[in-house]
């Protein structure tokens, strides 16, 4: 074309799809460099691809000087649009018809079930993959995966490609250079895809069809290289590429398809889109009778040329015809598509013609509507005033609710009338032009009800909105803040004002969160005290919750909120929970202190029935002495149990998980009460399942002393039968775990069903008043539904009056593992007999102390005393002992800083690790924890049994004898 046009081309190839490196970039600009050097500047420049357009636009004016750019093949559409209108720039952008050509996957094949897309690391291809995901969002339900040569190398693309199905398709963007920079050209890329895949491959431009390519909406290279051609011409010819707008390449686009290839895959040139191009087609029967058939147009060509010369005139009269008909067609189209109401009316006011639209809206046909007069007919004067303003050569208006008089429909409308004239003066046409507005006014009444609803919902809650600009003072704000600081509704003050109201020690904070907030963004607040304009100090809540940009600056937008009656509320809270924390700390101290008084003397009392009790005594005072100290257990027991209700209300009831033998435990709990069962005459049942296992992880000492409380309810209620312990196996709810269910029944006298609500109330007994069968506190099944619950475990009873109880638990436990140290085997050890020690007692009270002395005394042991700690510690720095029994509270100098003293070394050095057992009153929950961190290395609690005093002397006399070997 530009050579026909006697136009001197001079070509340069680039070449950047083989060759990507800046290097080549560089070698081919120097070489261009030199080549202008020589020569006179180019008239224009043409651009083939986005490669080429990039390198000219970064070197144009030291390179090609003025030259104006005329670029074709621009796969990068928003550069190639911004370049419209430019003074240098212009030409044809190369889009591809990705949408259809997806579409044509599944059309041509409905079977289809993945689309494959193959790109590579090129910026066309990335280009060309964007595009494809715009699209793609847009198409339902389209299956597709990307195989991209960014992310693999040719290699993995063919092993990718193998395993691609008969019924997929591959629509091929770009296959240049892989991810290793291996580069090959488009002729070796797409044979490498063929030989690789059974599968259609669809393209999006001409190049490569015949070779394999089914085809698709394609990218024709001739049709691009033809108008930038033809944009050249018109600049050569003196035009300005700003006066050449960028041509939207799309429209050069054209189906084209392969034979063979659809033959090949099954697709039948009927579902190919009509107009398509076909190459490859079999011969036809003008390749076989070509002069026959050239013969015959030939002389159809002498008949065509006599036609036309004969019907020349006719067909310039139709051609007028044509124009005239056309013009008309273009008016209807626009007069009856328009989506406003258009009515044509003449000088009298009748209506000659309406479109749809209009009719529609006054809800009648258009057969109604023509002929209506508006002079004679219209009822409306707001609506007749518009259209006389009209008919006197004006422009007349109308907005509001209208009622059409033919078919009475309603609709708030907004309408306009202007009258025509032509320029004879012999011909007026009347146009209006009406809109249905009604959503709008809905939208605005809704929006207006959305903003009345907003404040009243801001006054209910008392928050208010604002924003404001740090920089310029100014703040705008809702009429709640006004109310909140009990300002005038009109009233809106600047930001500084504003901030005056705010108490002085939060300003520094609140300017500091404004400065954040308009700096990082984010949100913060504050809550702090404001002075209304009646001075009243109010809590408020003060927050920013972002920045807006507006024309003025970057403003901080929040919310202010009245919270005085909720913090005020809150403030309240916390001076009520103080007082609760302080008096249960009160509650604590007492329980504590009553513990130590309480078990102080009540350890004396056992300790010298026990003594009378090992001497010489008569059988009827040996019973005696019996009987007394078994009250002084009960009340021990009672005391205990106390301390654990407080412990589990209190939430410290500690639970321990060790390993232990779950059917020794129960067997200890049987002999205990072996003898109240011999002397009750009641039968004592126990039954261990035996799929349980020998060994669980739990807390022994708290199932004895379940098990304990419930044996003990059951032979204090039965006067006659048995009582049955059973513990059996159930399935676990957890991995490694056993689960056991519990059951402790009895033959007693049961318990009746108006008591069963209360049974678990602490402190209630079945019987209650004066006249009471059994002995209690009513502590015992409280304690152990708690302690259950505590553990994690579930209990339950039945009863019925007369006939017996049984109570049911279940516990889990957890399985050891097997290199766990056995604690009953570390036990059986202090069952050894204990050798002589030298023992210092230090114990303020008197009782307690001749008790001790006299069961130390008995064992063999050698022992000294010592009233407080100081007086303990004088004697350890001048004496040599074994073991110190330390009682807690003495004057002086209390148990617990004699400890700390010891381990010091204020004793003598060689006593810093003397075993200390604390031997004291104090029994709530965290006293031995406290004990056994200042260094104490034993706890027994008072009253103290003469077996467990033993034992915890056992558990340290290894300790003992090594002191000895040692010294």
């Amino acid at each position: 074309m530009l050579a026909s046009a006697g136009v001197v081309l001079d070509v340069e190839f680039m070449d950047s799809k083989r060759f990507t490196d800046e290097s080549s970039v560089d070698h081919f600009e120097s070489y261009l460099r030199y080549k202008l050097a020589r020569l006179p500047a180019y008239d224009v420049v043409i651009t083939s691809d986005d490669n080429a357009l990039a390198f000219v636009m970064e070197r144009h004016g030291g390179l090609l000087g003025k030259s104006p750019v005329v670029f074709c093949g621009v796969n990068n559409v928003g550069l190639a649009r911004s370049l419209s209108g430019s003074e240098t720039y212009t030409g044809v952008i190369e889009a591809v018809s990705m949408h259809e050509t997806i579409k044509l996957v599944w059309s041509l094949k409905p079977s289809t079930q993945t689309l494959y897309v193959i790109s590579d690391v090129m910026p066309a291809g990335k280009a060309d993959l964007e595009t494809f995901h715009d699209v793609v969002r847009g198409i339902a339900s389209v299956r597709y995966q990307e195989l991209s040569l960014e992310n693999m190398g040719w290699e993995e693309l063919g092993r990718r490609l193998q395993r691609v199905g008969a019924n997929d398709a591959i629509l091929l963007l770009s296959a240049y250079k892989d991810q290793r920079g291996v580069v090959r050209n488009f002729e070796e890329g797409l044979a490498f895809i063929l030989q690789n895949t059974r599968s259609p491959v669809y393209h999006l431009w001409e190049h490569g069809m015949g070779k394999g390519l089914l085809g698709g909406k394609l990218i024709s290279h001739y049709e691009q290289g033809r108008l930038a051609a033809d944009m050249a011409l018109k600049i050569l010819a003196g035009a300005s590429p700003a006066s050449l707008p960028v041509i939207e390449g799309n429209d050069a686009n054209a189906y084209l398809f392969d034979y063979e290839v659809l033959r090949r895959h099954g697709i039948s040139t009927h579902r190919i889109p009509q107009g398509s191009r076909v190459i490859n087609e079999p011969e036809s029967i003008w390749r076989d009778y070509w002069r026959e058939l050239l013969v015959a147009v030939a002389f159809v060509a002498v008949l065509c040329v006599l036609v036309v010369v004969l019907l020349k005139h006719v067909l310039r009269l139709r051609e007028a015809r044509t124009e005239i008909k056309r013009s008309e067609t273009r008016y209807r189209l626009v007069f009856d598509q328009s989506p406003l109401g258009l009515v044509q009316y003449d000088g009298d006011g009748i209506i000659i013609d309406v479109n749809e639209r209009f009719a529609e809206l006054c809800g009648a046909s258009r057969g109604q509507i023509i002929g209506f007069n508006y002079i004679n007919q219209m009822h409306d004067a707001r609506m007749l005033g518009a259209v006389l303003a009209s008919l006197r050569g004006g422009i007349g208006g109308f907005e509001g609710v209208y009622t059409s008089p033919l078919g009475k429909k309603t609709a708030f409308i907004r309408c306009l009338f202007k009258g025509v004239k032509a320029p004879a003066g012999d011909v007026f046409i009347g146009i209006g032009i009406i809109e249905d507005v009604s959503d709008r006014k809905q939208a605005e009444e809704a929006l207006r009800e959305r903003e009345l609803f907003l404040l009243e919902t801001q006054r209910i809650a008392k928050i208010g909105g604002w924003k404001a600009n740090i920089r310029t003072d100014y703040l705008f704000w809702s009429e709640e803040v006004n109310r909140i600081l009990d300002l005038p509704e009109d009233y809106k003050p600047g930001l500084a004002e504003w901030l005056t109201s705010f108490m002085p020690e939060y300003l520094p904070r609140i300017r500091a969160m404004l400065e954040d907030v308009l700096h990082h963004g984010g949100t913060a607040d504050i809550e702090c005290e404001a002075m209304t304009r009646l001075g009243r100090r109010k809590w408020t809540h003060l927050r920013a919750v972002g920045r807006v940009d507006e024309g003025s600056g970057a403003l901080v937008v929040g919310t202010f909120q009245d919270v005085d009656e909720r913090k005020r509320t809150e403030l309240e809270l916390v001076e009520a929970k103080t007082k609760a924390v302080a008096a249960n700390r009160a509650k604590d101290e007492f329980l504590a202190n009553m513990s130590h008084e309480i078990r102080t003397p009540l350890n004396g009392i056992f300790g010298m029935l026990r003594m009378l009790a090992d001497a010489s005594l008569a059988p009827r005072q040996q019973e005696l002495a019996e009987m007394a100290m078994r009250s002084c257990r009960r009340l021990a027991d009672l005391l205990t149990d106390v301390l654990d209700i407080s412990r589990i209300d209190a939430g410290k009831l500690e639970i321990v998980s060790i390993p232990f033998d779950l059917s020794r435990s129960i067997r200890q709990v049987r002999e205990l009460f072996i003898p109240s069962a011999m002397q009750a005459g009641v039968s004592l049942h126990v039954h261990i399942d035996a799929a349980i296992p020998s060994r669980v992880v739990g807390d022994a000492s708290r199932l004895q002393q379940v098990l304990t409380n419930l044996l003990g309810n059951a032979f204090k209620f039965t006067e006659k039968g048995s009582v049955t312990l059973r513990a059996e196996h159930l399935s676990p709810v957890l991995a490694n775990s056993c689960r056991v269910l519990f059951s402790v029944e009895d033959t007693g006298c049961g318990i009746p069903d108006e008591k069963h609500g209360k049974l678990f109330t602490p402190f209630t007994q079945a019987c209650e008043g004066f006249k009471r069968s059994h002995q209690g506190a009513g502590l015992g099944l409280s304690i152990c539904r708690r302690i259950i619950r505590v553990m994690g475990g579930h209990l339950a009873f039945e009863s019925e009056a007369g006939t017996g109880t049984t109570v049911y638990f279940t516990l889990n436990f957890g399985l050891p593992d097997g290199d766990e140290v056995q604690p009953e085997a570390a036990a059986a050890s202090s069952a050894e007999p204990i050798p002589p020690l030298r023992v210092l007692v230090t114990e303020d009270d008197a009782v307690t102390r001749r008790y001790i002395t006299y069961q130390l005394d008995r064992d063999g042991h050698t022992v000294a005393v010592a009233e407080d700690g100081r007086q303990a510690l004088e004697q350890l720095s001048t004496g040599d002992f074994d073991m110190v029994l330390m009682d807690i509270q003495m004057p002086v100098m209390d148990g617990a800083e004699a400890i700390l003293r010891i381990r010091k070394g204020e004793a003598g050095s060689r006593n810093t690790d003397i075993p200390v057992i604390a031997l004291t009153a104090y029994a709530l929950s965290g006293d031995r924890e406290r004990l056994l961190q200042i260094g104490a290395d034993d706890y027994v609690a008072k009253p103290a049994e003469v077996a467990q005093l033993h034992a915890a002397i056992a558990r340290h006399v290894s300790r003992m004898q090594l002191r000895r070997a040692d010294a």
